[in-house]
């Protein structure tokens, strides 16, 4: 598993450590040939895993995580016959962890001399074709060899889960990278109520520039005034938009009518996400104050987004064609409501000249302000707290959750595609169907090792995000 502690989150862990050794999840030929044993060493302050090839006669290859705290240290060894190895991890700290193990992943020996459980009676049982052969690697699994005239049969599927698990696992290391990062990082700080309290003892000398920088804060409150505004006109527009059958029941041209109705709906289609993306920067803009750094950058962000919006698309004039249709087909009282939406798109359009300076001065003042608010606090403290410690590790876990999120997207897709492929197996098509199911088997159970350990991973990371805004409100507040 990749997880790492978090003090930000005051995880509380017992003092003792006692090694494990998990065979549940290993896969291939030689997990009953391969031993490991793993031991705290006080001296050298790292977990020390002896790994012994059983087997006489044998190699093995045997993919692994040293697994410290939840937090996966990979390994790929190659043991010969009644070989050890030792492989050791660091810790931090200099204190034994309370919970460290070896997690096999898979063992086989080398050459695969023995045959794996297949993915499926079915697949196991095929014959071997005959013909011109297509032989692809599945770096880290094998050969998986199949008919050239099943191709366009194989290929697609058999691409899509090698491209996938390659991709998994290489987002899986940078994983186990960036928690390395977080952790190291959120050691550094404290838990939220100890910031607050160390804020507060120590703001004296950072009372006038942080004043500056809440000035600042406060300039985003007529970004979002104008922004309901625009959200209010746009309502409006949307509602005086809605065009129904008795609102044409004097036009002689039906299909023209008919037409009308769908064009109408399409302009409040458009007004809907006009409605949404002002509602997101809305939300964004009130998040300013009391968020982290960035967040003045995110609310400017979805801000340029809906100017950029209503200058590509002119709804106003779609709404002067609406109108000018409603006219030629004799639709009086749709007229009138055409026009109000008219005329409220307009205001929306001259309001975004009041919107964009507003926004650029506002961002300018505030992220310059709270800068200098943070910097002077960091330089005369006497606190443990730092700003620039929380301000570091808020993007690198959110990195971290995109990363994690990738990973489950990836795993996922390369177990998709390792069930397609296992579909293929039917008939003539592959030319060493063993093998080949034993290849479709091994990066199944890796996919979802990935999937099961990114998706908590994501959670862990979800949450720590949660926590590192909650402390950032607070010591913004205390300051």
């Amino acid at each position: 598993m990749i997880r790492h502690r978090f003090p930000i989150i005051a995880l509380a862990l017992a003092a003792g450590a006692t090694p494990q050794l998990a065979y549940a999840s290993c896969n291939g030929t030689a997990c009953n040939s391969f031993s490991a044993t793993a031991a705290w060493s006080s001296s050298d302050k790292r977990i020390n895993a002896v790994l012994s090839n059983k087997d006489t006669a044998k190699e093995m290859k045997v993919k692994l995580c040293i697994t410290v705290e939840g937090r996966c240290n990979a390994f790929d060894v190659t043991l010969p016959p009644r070989g050890s190895v030792t492989k050791s991890v660091s810790v931090n700290g200099g204190a034994a962890p309370p919970k460290f193990a070896v997690d096999v992943d898979k063992a086989d020996f080398s050459g695969g001399l023995a045959a794996a459980p297949a993915p499926s009676s079915s697949a196991s049982a095929s014959a071997a074709a005959s013909g011109p052969t297509t032989s692809a690697d599945v770096p880290g699994f094998g050969k998986f060899s199949y008919l050239a005239s099943a191709d366009s049969v194989v290929g697609p599927p058999l691409k899509k889960m090698v491209t996938n698990i390659a991709t998994a696992e290489q987002l899986e290391r940078q994983l186990t990278e960036q928690g390395d990062k977080i952790a190291e990082i959120t050691r550094k700080l404290e838990t939220a109520k100890d910031i607050e309290q160390d804020v507060t003892a120590n703001n004296t000398k950072a009372k006038a520039s942080t004043l500056t920088a809440r000035m600042a804060d406060n300039s985003f409150d007529l970004v979002i005034t104008i922004l309901n505004y625009m959200q209010d006109e746009a309502k409006t527009a949307s509602v005086s938009i809605v065009v129904a059958n008795n609102d044409l029941t004097e036009a002689q041209d039906r299909k023209r009518a008919d037409q009308l109705m769908a064009e109408a709906a399409e302009l409040r289609a458009g007004l809907s996400t006009y409605i949404n993306a002002i509602s997101s920067a809305v939300d964004l803009a009130k998040k300013v104050a009391s968020g982290p750094e960035g967040a003045g950058k995110a609310a400017f962000d979805a801000v340029d987004k809906v100017v950029g919006m209503i200058r590509a698309a002119p709804l106003e004039e779609e709404a002067k064609k609406l109108y000018a249709e409603a006219d030629a087909l004799h639709a009086d009282s749709l007229k009138k409501r055409l026009q109000v939406a008219v005329d409220h798109l307009k205001t929306i359009k001259q309001t975004i000249g009041r919107l964009q300076p507003t926004v650029q001065q506002a961002m300018a003042n505030h992220d310059e302000a709270w800068r200098q608010a943070k910097s002077t606090y960091d330089g005369s403290t006497k606190g443990r707290f730092q700003w620039k410690n929380l301000d570091a590790a808020i993007p690198e876990a959110q990195a971290g959750y995109e990363l994690a999120k990738k990973a489950t997207e990836a795993a996922y897709l390369a177990g998709e595609g390792a069930k397609a492929l296992e579909r293929t197996g039917t008939g003539s098509n592959w030319t060493t169907p063993g093998d080949n199911a034993r290849v479709i088997q091994a990066v199944a159970d890796r996919a979802k090792a990935i999937f099961d350990r990114a998706v908590k991973r994501r959670m862990t990371l979800q949450n720590l995000l949660a926590k590192l805004e909650e402390v950032n409100a607070k010591a913004k507040q205390a300051l």
